[in-house]
């Protein structure tokens, strides 16, 4: 599978698997009025333009976290574990990836 292939596949997956998961947020924090709200939300999945053989992953979080917050990375790590476990290819590429906040 190609690069740009193997980023698509990751990105439905990531969205897919967030989404199944209310974006690893309690009920009591979720407010479907203020997406910022969400703990996690996954952007994109794409060939990185500067770094050749990786995937740039972009992610973004919500207010209840900042980015260097050890259960954001956790969250994260998660989600891409749960993305090898379903699709093994993509550990062919490198991975990047990117927090933003949401």
């Amino acid at each position: 599978m190609t690069i740009e292939a193997v980023a698509s596949t990751a990105q439905t997956f990531l969205k897919s698997h967030i989404r199944k998961n209310d974006f690893f947020t309690p009920d009591d924090e979720l407010d479907p009025n203020d997406a910022s709200s969400a703990r996690l939300h996954f952007f994109r999945a794409l060939p990185h333009p500067k770094l050749p053989n990786t995937i740039m992953y972009t992610f973004s979080y919500g207010r209840a976290f900042s980015e260097g917050d050890d259960e954001l990375q956790e969250l994260v790590q998660g989600c891409l574990d749960a993305l090898k476990q379903a699709h093994p290819e993509v550990s062919q590429f490198d991975i990047h990836i990117r927090l933003q906040a949401g």
